[in-house]
């Protein structure tokens, strides 16, 4: 999710440089898709938006979620509503999905 920001980017950068991975890029606006990386426009908010365009991705394994706690309080707190919508879509339609991973704490070297 938020596959074109700033830590987004630098994910995707990382992910395409390690064997056997295929990216799905979640984001609002989505993004030119290349080799290893398929970008995927979505409204979260919208959840019949979600639901159509996630809700067929099978091959989910791992989801990455960062964001910047800097924003106020009523934004933090709907995007974690629509993080929690998310994550209900692909809990059901990724059967194969293992991890829900903190990006700062496993992938740190990417940020220092």
């Amino acid at each position: 999710m938020g596959a074109s920001g700033v830590i987004g980017c630098s994910l995707v950068e990382y992910l395409t440089q390690l064997p056997d991975w295929d990216i799905i890029g979640v984001s609002r606006r989505g993004a030119e898709s290349y080799d290893k990386v398929r970008y995927i426009p979505v409204d979260l908010p919208d959840e019949a938006d979600t639901q159509k365009k996630l809700g067929g991705l099978t091959e989910v394994t791992h989801i990455f979620y960062d964001s910047s706690y800097t924003c106020e309080a009523q934004l933090y707190a709907m995007n974690i509503l629509w993080v929690a919508y998310y994550l209900s879509v692909m809990k059901t339609s990724s059967l194969n999905l293992s991890y829900y991973l903190p990006i700062r704490k496993r992938l740190s070297p990417i940020y220092n």
